[in-house]
């Protein structure tokens, strides 16, 4: 007589007839409707968390290449107003890696995300050093770009988090 192949109802997974919850994604399957009810409402609350990291991650991705090109620009304007080649040179080179940062943040986004935000809040603290009084130029836009940028880390660890407990999100 052929056994009867069970299935998790939340990720199709193949299950043993004996099994109270679902070993790939949690799901109760021995549960009461309630409990049932209650995983599924997780489920959607914890992929709606995913969604929302995934902006985050994609606007921090924007913020590291416009940081990058604002970089770039700046060495190219300071060669061609003092002729600092060297000057234009570094820039150039710290603009690059922010917009490698930037197309490596949609693949490993924790570790590139904290690479961009070590970077500049390493030349934020250069330019004190260099100039103390320049920690109040654009300080609003300072705060934007550091905020945004760490929420974004943040939200990656949540998502990291999640997806490690439920593997079939």
């Amino acid at each position: 007589m052929p056994e009867t192949v069970l299935t998790c109802e939340n990720c199709e997974i193949e299950i043993s007839p004996v099994q109270v919850t679902c070993e790939h994604c949690g799901f109760p399957i021995a549960g009461t409707e309630k409990e049932k009810s209650i995983f599924f409402g997780k489920q959607i609350a914890n992929k709606a968390a995913i969604r929302h990291a995934g902006k985050l991650q994609r606007r921090s991705s924007y913020i590291l290449y416009i940081i990058g090109g604002f970089q770039i620009v700046t060495g190219g304007l300071s060669y061609r107003n003092y002729h600092l080649r060297e000057e234009f040179i570094l820039y150039a080179f710290i603009g690059l890696i922010f917009m490698t940062f930037g197309y490596f943040s949609s693949k490993k986004p924790i570790l590139f995300i904290s690479l961009g935000l070590g970077l500049i809040l390493l030349l934020y603290a250069l330019d004190f050093i260099l100039d103390p009084s320049s920690i109040l130029s654009g300080i609003l836009w300072k705060i934007v770009i550091v905020g945004t940028l760490s929420y974004a880390l943040i939200s990656s660890f949540e998502e990291q988090k999640i997806k490690k407990k439920n593997k079939s999100l």
